[in-house]
């Protein structure tokens, strides 16, 4: 499980593993974005989920995964179908150029690690052929 302790910006994303997202106390705002080549590339899917909503999200392979905490000491859970390998992860960064199928990040100061900070966004990543547009 992730328990956060700050409202902050945290990015896990990798389009190796397939994820299910449960939310066991507090709310995030979630987002999935389609990496894989063809008219859905870069297509971002977003939604609140909370406890008292019930809404999880599914994120086949092939998609980036981000949430934004929305309140302190949230605890959330994903489930994988694969292990972590953190040498093929790539960050792409949060800000970049989606065609949001949903609402974008809501407005506010974030606190973004380092890593998130210099990660290029999804269209210098598909330039520099790191990922397939």
């Amino acid at each position: 499980m992730n328990y956060s302790e700050l409202l902050q910006l945290v990015k896990g994303w990798s389009n190796l593993v397939s994820n299910r997202i449960i939310i066991w106390r507090l709310p995030i705002f979630n987002v999935a974005v389609d990496l894989r080549p063809g008219e859905t590339f870069g297509h971002a899917y977003s939604a609140v989920l909370s406890f008292e909503n019930r809404k999880q999200m599914y994120i086949p392979r092939g998609f980036a995964h981000g949430y934004l905490t929305l309140e302190d000491d949230t605890l959330m859970q994903w489930c994988v179908d694969n292990d972590f390998c953190g040498e093929a992860a790539k960050a792409v960064r949060y800000d970049s150029d989606f065609v949001w199928e949903g609402e974008s990040w809501p407005e506010g100061a974030y606190i973004i690690s380092e890593k998130d900070k210099s990660a290029k966004s999804l269209q210098e990543l598909a330039q520099c052929g790191l990922i397939k547009a």
